[in-house]
Parts: C-alpha cells; sequence; structure tokens
C-alpha cells in the first residue's frame, strides 16, 4: 500500500510505501495475499489515478474530522470546557465543506471505481448509457432547485444575521 503517489506502468511512483498494511486491512493478517491491478484485464480496470486521489482525499479527510473530535473530546472531558484555540474553531469551521468534499470523494471512488461495470461481470457502462433527450432537461431542474434552496437557505442565514445584530 502506498500513500500519495503516482500509478504508473503497473506501480507507484513517489508514494510512501506502506509494507504489509494492504494485507492487514483486506485479511487482518500481515502475510495474506492481496490480488492487484495486474489480475484486471487492462480493458477492464478503471481510471486508477482518480480513484487513489479520490479514495486517499476521503480518507485523509476523514482522519482531520476525527482528530478534531477527539482534541475536542479531550479537552472536554479532561479540562471540563470548551477548546480556547483559535486554530480549534478555525478548523472547525473548515470541518463543514470539508466533509462535503469527503462525501464527494468518497461518491467518485465508488462510482469511478466500479468502472468500466455497472454490474460486475454482467453489464458494462456503455450498454448501460441511454439515449433518452430529456436527460439535460432533468440535470436542468435539478441544478434549478438546488439554486433556489441555496438562495433560500442564504436569505435566511442573512435575516438571522441581521436579527441578532439589531
Amino acid at each position: 500500500m502506498h500513500i500519495l503517489g503516482w500509478y504508473t506502468h503497473g506501480h507507484v511512483e513517489y508514494g510512501i510505501r506502506l509494507p504489509h498494511l494492504l494485507s492487514l486491512l483486506a485479511f487482518h493478517s500481515t502475510n495474506a495475499t492481496v490480488q492487484g491491478l495486474d489480475a484486471v484485464a487492462p480493458a477492464d480496470r478503471p481510471p486508477v489515478n482518480v480513484v487513489r486521489y479520490a479514495f486517499q482525499t476521503m480518507v485523509g479527510i476523514g482522519t482531520m474530522l476525527a482528530l478534531l473530535s477527539v482534541v475536542y473530546l479531550v479537552t472536554h472531558i479532561r479540562l471540563k470546557r470548551l477548546p480556547e484555540s483559535t486554530w480549534f474553531y478555525r478548523a472547525l469551521t473548515a470541518a463543514a465543506p470539508l466533509s462535503v468534499l469527503a462525501l464527494i470523494a468518497g461518491w467518485v471512488t465508488t462510482e469511478v471505481g466500479r468502472q468500466p461495470w455497472v454490474v460486475y461481470h454482467v453489464m458494462r457502462t456503455s450498454d448501460a448509457v441511454t439515449g433518452a433527450d430529456v436527460i439535460p432537461v432533468g440535470y436542468a431542474t435539478l441544478a434549478a432547485v438546488y439554486l433556489a434552496l441555496a438562495a433560500g437557505v442564504a436569505w435566511v442565514l442573512l435575516r438571522l444575521y441581521r436579527t441578532e445584530s439589531v
């Protein structure tokens, strides 16, 4: 297993190698054999680097959020107070958009990682693509709903801000 790096020509370049970690995670044994990408035909492999970076982004953000929680719990339990560091609250402010980014990275990992299959060894993505002409209408409707929701949230937050500042 490697952290970071770039997959090219059958191996990871510039990554931090962590020997036996993948077999430990997959089989709870440091001596287990894990099949790699070389066991998959090149035509059936997903875009490896997209999946790698999406997964590492998701796990990295999740780890940072967990550490932020640990800092809060330790401060709350041991010191019986809230954290006082401005860095903690800056990190807490960044946690909200980062959690959404982790969610999107997890979605990318799932969707891109299963390519080129919709159903493994049953249906390929190229066979499942629709030819429907109304798909752009659905996407435009979805985008309009999200924009309306964002405008509504901004309006409510602005009203709350003005009420509090009076």
